[in-house]
C-alpha cells in the first residue's frame, strides 16, 4: 500500500493519483480488518474481495481492472502470495518515441522509485509495454556503437596497410569520424531518432564514408615532393573519380527518398548523405590539412619506423635512374 501511495504522491510520474492497486481497494472494502497478520490471512481476504459486489464494481466502472491489478497465489505452499501487481497511468506520453535517449529519464525515474522500495521476500521491479522496445533499441544502440567502433578502426588498419603511413591512417580517419557524425547531425535534423533501421543503417555508412578518403591518401603516400605538390597529385589523379562516384552514389540513393517503407527511405538518407558529406570532407577538410601538415619524406613511414629502409635513402639503381649518371649532358659541335 505504501508502494502505491508513495507513487501516487509523485506528480511527476503519476499525475492525478490515478492508480490501480488491489490492496487499497481491499482496505476501502474492510479496514477494519486491515492489516492481516498473516500471508495466508491476506490471500483468504482477497479470494473473498474477488467474490464481492464491490470488487465486480470496480471491474465494471475500470475498463481492463483485474488486468491492472490484482495478486497470484502461490500454489508450491498453498496458502501464500507469489505475486502482487499494481499499475500506474505515467506522465510518459502515449505517442513517445521509444529512442533511448528519449525514454531514458522516464526510466529512470521508476529505476530510482523502485531501488526505493523496502526489502522484501522478492526483489520488486517495474514492467511496461514501452520498456521492452527501449530495452531492445538501448542493447542494439550499445552494440551499434561498438560495432562503429570497431569498423572505424578497422578502416584505420586498411587505411595504414594501404599507404603505409602513420600520419596518413590517423588524418583520414578522423576525417572518416567527422563524415559520420555529420550524417547523424543530418538524419536528425531530418526527424530520424536512434532506433533499430538507424543503428544498423550507420554501421554500412562507414563502409560508404572510408571510401573516398583511401583514394586521396593512398595516392598522396605514393606522390613526390611538397606537401602541396603531393596533395596536388593526388587530386589530378583521383579528384575526378571521386567526384563522379560521389555523383553515381548520391544518385542511386536518391529515389529511395520517396519510398514509403521506412526502412528504405532511411537507407536513402545515409547513401546520399554519407556521399555527399564525404565528398564535402574529402576536398573541404582532409585535402586542405593534408597541404598544412600532411606528412613529408619519410615522417610517418611505416618502413623506416620498423628499420626496414633507412631515412632519407635514395631510390636503387636500375629503377628510374643510371647509378653514377651525370646530372646533366652538354654537347659541343
Amino acid at each position: 500500500i505504501q508502494d502505491c501511495e508513495d507513487a501516487a504522491a509523485n506528480a511527476d510520474m503519476v499525475p492525478g493519483n490515478e492508480v490501480y492497486c488491489i490492496l487499497n481497494a481491499l482496505r476501502d472494502y474492510d479496514p477494519a480488518s486491515f492489516p492481516y497478520t498473516s500471508e495466508a490471512a491476506l490471500r483468504t481476504a482477497l479470494e473473498n474481495f474477488y467474490a464481492t459486489p464491490q470488487y465486480a464494481s470496480y471491474q465494471t466502472n475500470f475498463s481492463g481492472y483485474s488486468y491492472h491489478t490484482g495478486f497470484s497465489p502461490d500454489s508450491a505452499t498453498g496458502n501464500g502470495i507469489k505475486a502482487l501487481w499494481n499499475s500506474f497511468n505515467t506522465t510518459i506520453p502515449v505517442n513517445i518515441n521509444p529512442d533511448p535517449l528519449v525514454m531514458q529519464p522516464h526510466y529512470d525515474k521508476w529505476e530510482t522509485y523502485v531501488a526505493a522500495r523496502p526489502v522484501a521476500s522478492i526483489a520488486p521491479f517495474h514492467s511496461s509495454s514501452l520498456w521492452f522496445m527501449f530495452n531492445m533499441l538501448s542493447a542494439l544502440l550499445s552494440n551499434a556503437l561498438v560495432t562503429a567502433g570497431f569498423a572505424v578502426a578497422a578502416s584505420f588498419i586498411i587505411l595504414l596497410m594501404v599507404t603505409l603511413n602513420v600520419w596518413l591512417s590517423i588524418i583520414a580517419t578522423i576525417c572518416i569520424c567527422v563524415v559520420i557524425l555529420g550524417v547523424l547531425a543530418i538524419v536528425f535534423l531530418l526527424g530520424g531518432a536512434l532506433g533499430m533501421f538507424e543503428c544498423l543503417v550507420m554501421i554500412l555508412s562507414i563502409g560508404l564514408a572510408v571510401d573516398y578518403a583511401v583514394h586521396i591518401t593512398h595516392f598522396y603516400s605514393i606522390s613526390k615532393g611538397t606537401r602541396k605538390e603531393k596533395t596536388t597529385e593526388a587530386l589530378c589523379g583521383v579528384g575526378v573519380s571521386i567526384i563522379g562516384g560521389a555523383i553515381t552514389t548520391m544518385g542511386a540513393g536518391l529515389p529511395l527518398f520517396f519510398c514509403a517503407m521506412t526502412f528504405f527511405k532511411l537507407c536513402g538518407w545515409f547513401i546520399f548523405f554519407t556521399s555527399l558529406i564525404s565528398l564535402l570532407a574529402s576536398f573541404g577538410l582532409l585535402v586542405p590539412v593534408l597541404m598544412i601538415m600532411g606528412p613529408e619524406g619519410d615522417s610517418g613511414n611505416l618502413a623506416v619506423c620498423f628499420g626496414c629502409k633507412k631515412k632519407g635513402s635514395a631510390s636503387p639503381a636500375g629503377k628510374g635512374e643510371l647509378k653514377g649518371a651525370p646530372s646533366s649532358i652538354e654537347m659541343a659541335s
